[in-house]
């Protein structure tokens, strides 16, 4: 899904997107990388805090914290 959103969405390169890769090495900014976490919120229901991350994550680290955590339980 990362590979999908940052090709599509960001036009990134599918061959600079690997496991290793960091947010800095992809060129995004912090600002692109909360846009990708809300992407990746709305279409996994999973939210994570966005201070765990920075632009030295790596896209595997990105993809574990969202793997790792419960999805969203609605409020009534």
């Amino acid at each position: 899904m990362l590979t999908r959103l940052l090709t599509e969405e960001f036009d990134i390169p599918a061959e600079g997107i690997t496991p290793q890769a960091t947010v800095r090495d992809l060129e995004l900014d912090s600002l692109t990388l909360v846009e990708l976490m809300v992407m990746v919120t709305e279409q996994t229901g999973k939210t994570i805090e966005t201070d765990d991350l920075t632009l030295d994550s790596t896209l595997a680290e990105i993809a574990d914290k969202f793997t790792t955590v419960p999805a969203d339980v609605p409020t009534a």
